[in-house]
């Protein structure tokens, strides 16, 4: 039989079929050998990318529970590696509550948690903190490397790390004693479990640290300018001739062996050949710094002058350095009103709803009485106040002038008692022999001014208790607000220049209260306390470096010696850093931004 291609009965010939089968399968295995290979050379580079990101990222490629052993290992022996950890048994609470799962490799916003956070570690110096107790250089070493057991220990070291610097940040990191300051009144360090805690939000680490960070423009200032000095070379021109004494004042005109040495700390010429002459020229330049520096732009060389122009760039960083710190200390949710009085620039300011109401000189305790720094509430006025004299103004002050003069009392207002409360008996100061009254005799006696126009407190006394019997009050010397240099001679209190202002900003809030209240009770003479509706604080302060009303910063004196002793006790914690001059900083902030080999 004739068989035709074609024709129907083809169809179901079995061998034709499987001739169709076959050729069918061919030319699959064909195109599909085409596509797979068009398909590896247009996804070779992302295949590649994702093998290269898994090695990164070797604890993914390693088993989840073996991991999570490891890391759960390392917190039950309170070590990772060689470094011994200080929070483990709050990391292993804060890890469990996670399933051990890593935090610092999840990406979140984008962004690459391990690097940002090490970022924000090695600017820390620009905080006055040292990025070295934060285990910077073990950190930058880890996070490159792709064993899962270097990425526990990566994860651990970020952890700690992060424990400790928002502690540093969120307050006092030194021991409070001999610094003349009430430690209660500030911001002490977060408890771990309360940093822990802000990983658990969702937010990034450079947020959750601005958080905690001062974010008042005395602060900012203060960072640019430590990173600006940081920036400076040293004072090669001058710092051969520092410091510079003087005996007395240096007046224009006059002339000194240590003007040149003057000039050569100014940068400025002589005049004339006289090099011994303090000349127009050098008293203009004199007369430059005092005014940049927050002083009486008089030309005036005296202590105050020299001290200031004795400073290094290293000394200014050390100034700005305890002064940040000291700003951390403090709370920074305040209420809409409160009175800040600064010791060492002897100034207050009266804030409300976030502007300053206004500002005013005081009178602030001297070296041998010094104000101490604390914080404390407003709870009302004493109009009329009486004065009992304090025990050491009673040792070094009046009974050395009643031994020159038993009559010193007389026309001062002054009563004496023997003992205290009811049962109290006035004594004629005439009659007492104050050449040879010992201290536990002198302890019984108490000295009581009346009030008046004389009362050493004057008219006005600010209510606000506190353990160091500190107020803010009047004063019967108004004059010695004229003289600069007396402004550091009280016995601890702090002396208001307008009372009357200060008065009136405490009490304007409270109901029914007016100016004609204070008159009235003022013409009585009598002892009236008004107490506030509602208290306000009260933050007495020692910062020797602030700004001007132009953001200027200006250094202003240690008048206790305060900043040595802070500065010291950061050195001894390893507290600070400042790049040397051999040292690559990088630093780049809304603020200023520096790159540099020093």
């Amino acid at each position: 039989m004739v068989v035709y291609v074609g024709s129907d009965s083809s169809r179901n010939d079995p061998m034709v079929n499987r001739l169709k089968f076959l050729n069918s399968f061919r030319l699959l295995a064909l195109l599909s050998t085409i596509i797979f290979t068009c398909f590896l050379g247009a996804f070779a580079p992302l295949m590649a990318q994702l093998y290269e990101s898994n090695l990164k990222l070797g604890a993914l490629n390693s088993p989840i529970i073996e991991i999570r052993a490891h890391l759960n290992s390392s917190l039950v022996d309170g070590q990772v590696g060689d470094y011994v950890l200080s929070h483990a048994q709050d990391m292993k609470v804060f890890y469990r509550e996670r399933d051990n799962r890593f935090y610092w490799n999840e990406n979140k916003y984008g962004l690459n948690r391990p690097e940002v956070f090490l970022s924000l570690l090695e600017k820390s110096w620009t905080h006055g903190l040292n990025p070295e107790n934060y285990s910077v250089s073990k950190i930058r070493g880890l996070i490159s490397c792709s064993d899962f057991l270097k990425r526990i220990e990566l994860e651990l070291l970020l952890t700690e790390a992060f424990i400790d610097y928002v502690r540093d940040i969120s307050g006092m990191r030194v021991d409070a004693t001999g610094l003349r300051t009430e430690e209660k009144s500030w911001r002490q360090k977060m408890p771990v479990s309360d940093v822990l805690s802000l990983l658990d939000r969702q937010e990034s680490v450079e947020y959750l640290v601005a958080g905690i960070l001062p974010q008042g423009k005395t602060y900012k200032a203060l960072q640019k300018e430590l990173v600006r000095l940081s920036f400076l070379s040293e004072e090669k021109n001058y710092a051969s001739v520092l410091p510079i004494k003087l005996n007395g004042f240096l007046r224009p005109a006059e002339r000194h062996e240590r003007i040149s040495d003057i000039r050569m700390r100014l940068g400025v010429e002589p005049q004339y050949r006289d090099l011994f002459l303090y000349d127009d020229r050098l008293v203009a330049a004199v007369m430059k710094f005092q005014r940049e520096n927050g002083l009486t732009p008089d030309g005036i060389i005296g202590s105050n002058t020299l001290y200031l122009m004795n400073r290094t760039n290293e000394d200014k960083m050390h100034q700005i350095i305890v002064n940040m710190e000291r700003l951390r200390w403090v709370d920074g949710q305040r209420p809409d009103k409160f009175i800040i009085v600064n010791i060492p620039s002897a100034t207050l300011w009266a804030i409300d709803n976030g502007k300053v109401d206004f500002e005013m000189d005081v009178i602030v305790g001297s070296a041998f009485r010094p104000t101490e720094s604390f914080v404390a509430s407003v709870d009302g006025v004493r109009f009329n106040p009486d004065w009992t004299i304090p025990t050491t103004v009673k040792l070094y002050d009046m009974v050395p002038k009643l031994k020159a003069d038993p009559a010193y009392f007389v026309n001062k207002g002054i009563e004496v008692f023997d003992g205290y409360g009811n049962n109290a008996q006035t004594i004629d100061p005439l009659f007492v022999d104050w050449d040879n009254i010992t201290r536990a005799e002198l302890s019984h006696i108490r000295m009581v001014q009346i009030p008046g126009d004389h009362n050493a407190l004057g008219r006005i006394r600010v209510l606000m208790q506190n353990k160091f019997n500190i107020y803010l009050h009047d004063t019967n010397h108004k004059e010695l607000f004229e003289e600069t240099h007396s402004r550091y001679l009280s016995s601890g209190c702090v002396r208001l220049k307008e009372p009357r202002k200060v008065a009136e900003f405490i009490m304007r809030d409270n109901e029914s209260w007016s100016e004609d209240s204070m008159d009235n009770i003022l013409e009585t003479l009598e002892k009236t306390d008004v107490p506030l509706d509602d208290s306000i604080p009260v933050y007495v302060l020692y910062y020797t470096v602030w700004i001007d009303d132009s953001g200027k910063v200006i250094y202003g004196f240690d008048v206790y010696r305060q900043d040595k002793k802070l500065i010291d006790k950061l050195a001894n914690i390893d507290g600070f850093h400042i790049p040397g001059h051999n040292e690559r900083v990088v630093v780049k902030s809304d603020q200023f931004m520096y790159t540099s080999v020093q």
